[in-house]
């Protein structure tokens, strides 16, 4: 098997532009989730993302973005459960001009901002999971 800088995952730009979702209600589901694997396992970076222009309706999570280095999440129409963006370990996003309703009519998180090694706890916003931050 290959190894060195050569087999490394090239890298690529992942576009998610202008559709719509609607999920199930259903606990710990996404309408649109992004992870960067090889960024998790080894520490390169491999996948830029534009996620821009979506309307999202139904699910746990609206957007999702994982071991992103560089991504951003524009001008997204966002109805969720719980929470509208997630940013797990993705320092390097830009999160602007997105519009949030959640459903149950409860306390929503409109951007949840969870670090390397913090757990993703499932319960919504939970004290500790995370930081919530408005938009």
């Amino acid at each position: 098997r290959p190894q060195g800088p050569a087999a490394a995952p090239q890298r690529s730009l992942y576009r998610i532009v202008d559709n719509h979702c609607e999920t199930s209600v259903t606990p710990n589901t996404y309408c649109l989730h992004v992870i960067d694997a090889a960024r998790l396992a080894f520490g390169l970076p491999t996948v830029r993302t534009l996620v821009d222009g979506n309307d999202c309706e139904g699910s746990e999570t609206c957007i999702s973005l994982e071991h992103i280095d560089h991504g951003r999440v524009v001008d997204n129409e966002c109805s969720s459960q719980a929470f509208g963006i997630e940013l797990h370990n993705s320092p390097g996003a830009t999160v602007a001009g997105n519009s949030f309703e959640f459903l149950t009519g409860g306390t929503g998180c409109e951007i949840r901002d969870l670090a390397l090694g913090e757990k993703i706890d499932f319960s919504r916003v939970v004290p500790g999971a995370g930081v919530c931050v408005p938009q």
